[in-house]
């Protein structure tokens, strides 16, 4: 797979930002090359999209159907919102990640999440929910960063507290290796190259992790029950963390979202073409020539494309 991924010196100012949908196994190819984290299914409706610039890639967009249980949002509405509510007014904003380094380099994040606000795509989406007027998303790693994509977007896009999650943390590389030394002599497949499971579909790490933490605990429950039983204790006290994500929306240029989801109020614009995409790139244009220029004064701005296929890098920014 040769993708032609964006890793250039451009001013912000030169970029000229498209986006096209694409079909959910292309997608998954490509955020598999660049993401670094697991990319999980989801029910219900889906829009998968890539920006571009001038034919390089920039990054990619999953808009799908929400949550149906989320404190944050309830809190915000001050009242709990039935399915239906949710259904027919919001999309969530599942997967929003730039091609490193073009989202440390230029604020890639906050450009693909104005592409999810934006008058445009928001027409795209009522084509299957007419009566869509929130959007929501949550940050990748919430607290155990200390920053995040989402930040600094006001007015566009405002924060509203914590949600609670849990994670199943990764091993360190010596654990790692050794598991796959252990388990795929005898569970490997051939048609995987010798792997417990197919490496070459979406977060194939995370998928690999959980395939050969799954064949440990079935083997061990198998043979010694006890071990069995540690193995688990070992799992919820110490590979598990809880973490907190920021909770983030945006009632794309509307006044009343609150009153027209809760009540049935018509629904009132207020200066709507704030979303318009040209409006929301001026604003983007801003804040990437900022930060480009300050990476380019202090010897900072990175040049080195990160690609999952190469090597495994960690140090990134959602």
């Amino acid at each position: 797979m040769d993708y032609n991924f964006f890793n250039e010196d451009w001013n912000p100012k030169d970029f000229k930002i498209t986006f096209e949908p694409i079909g959910q196994k292309e997608f998954l190819r490509m955020v598999t090359c660049i993401a670094s984290f697991p990319v999980e299914s989801q029910m219900g409706r889906r829009f998968y999209f890539v920006v571009k610039s001038n034919d390089f890639i920039l990054g990619f967009i999953r808009i799908n159907s929400p949550v149906i249980s989320l404190s944050n949002r309830n809190n915000w509405f001050e009242t709990t919102l039935s399915p239906s509510q949710i259904n027919q007014h919001m999309m969530n904003g599942s997967v929003i990640v730039p091609v490193q380094p073009f989202g440390y380099n230029y604020l890639g994040g906050k450009l693909l999440t104005l592409v999810c606000m934006s008058n445009e795509m928001s027409e795209i989406i009522r084509e299957k929910t007419p009566d869509y007027c929130f959007f929501e998303t949550t940050s990748l790693y919430g607290s155990l960063k200390p920053s995040s994509q989402y930040d600094g977007m006001k007015p566009f896009l405002r924060g509203f507290g914590l949600t609670q999650s849990e994670l199943l943390m990764y091993p360190h590389n010596d654990i790692f290796n050794e598991l796959r030394r252990e388990i795929e002599p005898v569970y490997g497949k051939p048609e995987f190259k010798g792997r417990v499971t197919d490496t070459s579909k979406s977060s194939p790490k995370q998928s690999e992790f959980n395939s050969l933490i799954s064949i440990l605990g079935k083997n061990l429950k198998f043979h010694d029950i006890d071990k069995y039983n540690e193995f688990q204790i070992l799992k919820k006290e110490h590979m598990r963390t809880k973490t907190q994500k920021g909770y983030y929306y945006s009632c794309l240029g509307y006044s009343n979202v609150k009153e027209h989801i809760t009540t049935g109020a018509p629904l009132l614009e207020d200066n709507k073409s704030r979303f318009d995409f040209k409006n929301l790139q001026e604003w983007w244009v801003r804040k990437a020539t900022n930060r480009y220029e300050n990476l380019k004064a202090e010897n900072k701005f990175r040049t080195e494309l990160e690609d999952y296929r190469i090597k495994e890098v960690i140090d990134m920014i959602r």
